[in-house]
Formats: structure tokens, C-alpha cells, sequence
């Protein structure tokens, strides 16, 4: 390894770990929603060691807490779940509701798309 290599090796993981958590799935959830508890059970243990999750991590919001202060540019959910796609801070876009695997991962496949699309 020539000298400057471990700086360049260290700068390149820095890159992609700070590129990587620029964007989050936040679910506004309720303890009482149906659809809640099935995603909960059902598809966040996967979303989490999926890719998608490497590119937006899963963060959750109980809408029965104050909406916390980095979220606050962000219009509050109509129902439950709620999935938002944040990137720096600003909203990519939602998907209301749950309805199995299929539609959470085409919708979130969209969103995740407008991310690499726009360069946000």
C-alpha cells in the first residue's frame, strides 16, 4: 500500500457512509393500527437487511409524540402507517397506508428513483 492510500481508503468509506444516511424511510406508526402491527411483523425485520435500507434507513414516529424538531418542515401524516422518504432534511415523497410487500416496494422503489434522479 503506498502511503496516501489509507487516507484515500479512509476519505471513500467517510463518502459513502455520510451519502448513505443522507436519506431515511420514517413511518409515522400508532400503537392501535392494524396495518402498523403487519408491517412491524411482517416486512420491517426484511426492509432492514434489505438494500433499500442501506440507501434509507427505517426510522419510526409514533404520531402520538410531538413530531420530533428535524421532521417539522414535514406535513404531518392523515392516517397510519404513513412511509416518508427524507433526504437532506426535505421531503422526496409518501406512501400512505400498507398493503403487503409488493406495493411498499414499487412505491418505495419510485421514491428511492427520485433520489438518484435529481441528485438530492
Amino acid at each position: 500500500m503506498y502511503p496516501g492510500a489509507r487516507a484515500v481508503v479512509t476519505f471513500s468509506i467517510i463518502a459513502v457512509a455520510t451519502t448513505a444516511s443522507a436519506a431515511e424511510l420514517v413511518v409515522f406508526e400508532s400503537k392501535t393500527c392494524a396495518y402498523c402491527i403487519s408491517f412491524n411483523s411482517q416486512a420491517a425485520p426484511r426492509y432492514r437487511a434489505s438494500p433499500e435500507a442501506r440507501r434509507a434507513p427505517l426510522r419510526v414516529v409514533d404520531i402520538e409524540r410531538p413530531m420530533p424538531s428535524d421532521l417539522k418542515g414535514i406535513a404531518p401524516p392523515w392516517g397510519t402507517p404513513t412511509f416518508v422518504v427524507v433526504a437532506n432534511g426535505r421531503e422526496i415523497g409518501r406512501i400512505a397506508g400498507y398493503e403487503g410487500d409488493a406495493r411498499f416496494y414499487a412505491s418505495l422503489d419510485d421514491l428511492l428513483e427520485k433520489i438518484r434522479s435529481t441528485g438530492r
